[in-house]
């Protein structure tokens, strides 16, 4: 009876390690895969993070990120275009902004480091623009010139009880 039991303690040892995720991060996968980075729903971990976002501005300073977040959701009732300034640093292979719509185009819109001005095609119905990451570290600022023609609902919750901006 002994061995039968340390035989099934081993064994459901082996299955609580393996099974919770040990050793393998499922958030980190995302950033490989274009088919979940396009789906709706956001996944994430961070290490460390500040910050604020709003309808038009995102600034984030962070750690030990990885999975997907959204930061904008747009709807447009019109094909436009638009204007996103963003800038910062992180590690090309780390960290990416991307923009998703609903024909399930991804489109990166910047990695890495730098400062750049980029026209974005919105096309009508919605859209989002997320943060991509896999155990990235960094600083990203990016601004969003808006109009009349969309609307945006930010994810303003990532930050709730942080003291970033007093």
């Amino acid at each position: 009876m002994n061995k039968l039991l340390k035989s099934f303690s081993i064994t459901l040892l082996i299955f609580i390690v393996g099974g919770c995720g040990i050793g393998s991060n499922t958030q980190e996968k995302i950033f490989n895969d274009d088919q979940r980075l396009m789906d709706s729903g956001d996944s994430y971990t961070f290490g460390s993070k500040t910050g604020k976002i709003t309808e038009d501005h995102a600034e984030i300073k962070f750690s030990g990120f990885s999975g997907v977040y959204t930061v904008w959701s747009i709807m447009s009732d019109e094909n436009v275009t638009t204007k996103i300034n963003i800038s910062g640093y992180a590690k090309k292979d780390k960290f990416k902004i991307i923009q998703v719509n609903e024909n399930k185009e991804l489109i990166t819109l910047w990695k890495g480091e730098g400062a750049t001005e980029l026209t974005v095609s919105i096309p009508k119905g919605s859209s989002s623009i997320k943060w991509a990451g896999k155990h990235a570290s960094g600083k990203v600022v990016m601004q969003l010139e808006t109009n009349s023609e969309m609307k945006i609902a930010s994810q303003k919750d990532l930050f709730e009880g942080d003291e970033f901006f007093k």
